[in-house]
């Protein structure tokens, strides 16, 4: 659902009533996957800042370390 969202143009940097992107939220409940799919997306902007901190910051407090690594390769 995630990739046809994103090929019908919606925002992954829109920000819900809490200013949280749908990246965070991925990771805040555990679905690696879309957030994988996220951090692919080059419309993903990878330093937007959730609570203060960006994905990658988040995605190391989780524990999604293959999540790290690639948000560290895109941001190359």
């Amino acid at each position: 659902m995630t990739t046809v969202l994103l090929d019908h143009e919606a925002d992954p940097n829109a920000l819900d009533q809490e200013r949280r992107s749908a990246l965070f939220m991925a990771l805040l409940n555990h679905h690696p996957q879309v957030a994988a799919i996220l951090v692919q997306r080059d419309q993903t902007n990878l330093r937007l800042p959730t609570q203060g901190n960006p994905p990658k910051h988040w995605a190391q407090q989780m524990g999604y370390e293959d999540i790290v690594r690639s948000i560290d390769e895109r941001l190359r």
